[in-house]
């Protein structure tokens, strides 16, 4: 917000979340941050690492339409400020106008992802973000009253649409991290968490995977989510599940590989993120979610030609202490700076909604 407003540091915003599914989207961006900030939440399934319902869950109406039906206008204007997580369809479009009319003086604001009018080519996004879908997000993010977003470039973007946008970091819950690593591999082990959205990145690789096997043989492994050329295909996991999934897998390397473009810049670190958390040593193309966090060889490693690719990976295949010593310094910082449990992200909102 331009202007300066007073804040009564004695209150606090009574805050709803809006996630809809139990997916990652949903967990960092309005689950994880609304939970820190000790609001309330609705949506459709609520498990913790170990499947069992979180009791901090207090609604399970999977959107605002249901949540408005079930409980009614009275419970809605109670709040100083509603997130719900960005839209695609009429249908939920049609919730969020309703909800504008029924508790006009509650604010609204819509969390935004990622960079849907900038998809590249190839990217099974597209599918779903359509001109259509594509048309009715931008009318959104001009009706609600403010935007969030993960990323400084997306920040930037989304102020075209809606003057009234904050940074809100993604942060990972060291709770959910309790799995101990398991004995060392008999393989170096490669991972890749890849999914069809990443198809225009696999070039960004060129031929470092089978040039990696031609060099090492029997002695790496490795992996993807996916069907990536040149790697093991091993199945996916429900996003709940990932920590102890990540753990049985065992990666001693992982990997994001992102191509240059204006999509791409709008990502998050996630990936990092999680790999540290699992204390994997990173490696990730050099384009802005990572080179604005990781610190070249001493946090992780960037890479931008299939060479520094290849050179970079068989350096850490033959070095397992270099990797050890990587992870373990990535992971300090990351309890420091992006565990949720040391910071309240949401608390930057508390200018804009808490004005005397």
């Amino acid at each position: 917000m331009n202007k300066k407003a007073k804040v009564n540091k004695e209150k606090k915003m009574k805050i709803l979340g809006v996630a809809g599914e139990y997916n990652a989207v949903s967990w960092y961006r309005i689950m994880n941050p609304v939970w820190r900030y000790g609001g309330d939440l609705t949506f459709k399934v609520g498990v913790d690492a170990e499947g069992q319902y979180d009791e901090r869950q207090v609604f399970k109406s999977p959107g605002l339409k249901e949540a408005i039906k079930e409980h009614g206008e009275a419970f809605f204007k109670a709040y100083d400020l509603v997130i719900v997580k960005y839209v695609a369809t009429k249908r939920d479009a049609q919730s969020i106008i309703n909800w504008k009319r029924l508790a006009p003086d509650t604010k609204l604001y819509m969390d935004v992802d990622d960079n849907v009018f900038e998809i590249p080519e190839g990217n099974t996004a597209g599918e779903k973000w359509d001109e259509e879908a594509q048309s009715i997000y931008a009318y959104l993010c001009r009706v609600v009253d403010g935007i969030t977003c993960s990323t400084k470039p997306l920040a930037d973007y989304f102020k075209m649409l809606n003057k009234n946008v904050y940074v809100v970091p993604n942060m990972v819950n060291s709770e959910r991290w309790k799995y101990p690593r398991v004995k060392d591999n008999d393989q170096v082990v490669i991972g890749w968490t890849y999914s069809t959205t990443h198809t225009p990145d696999v070039p960004v690789l060129g031929n470092t995977f089978k040039r990696l096997r031609e060099k090492y043989g029997d002695k790496i492994r490795i992996e993807a989510t996916g069907e990536v050329v040149d790697t093991i295909p091993v199945k996916g996991c429900p996003f709940h599940l990932l920590p102890k999934w990540m753990r049985e897998h065992n990666w001693d390397i992982s990997i994001g590989a992102l191509a240059t473009n204006e999509f791409n810049r709008g990502k998050s670190n996630i990936k990092w993120l999680e790999a540290t958390m699992n204390e994997s040593v990173f490696v990730g193309s050099r384009v802005y979610p990572y080179v604005s966090t990781i610190k070249h060889g001493e946090t992780g490693f960037l890479a931008s030609t299939e060479d520094e690719w290849f050179d970079i990976l068989s350096k850490l295949i033959e070095d397992k202490e270099l990797r050890q010593s990587v992870a373990k310094k990535a992971k300090e910082v990351v309890l420091r700076d992006y565990d949720i449990k040391n910071h309240n992200p949401l608390s930057i909102l508390e200018a804009g909604i808490l004005e005397d």
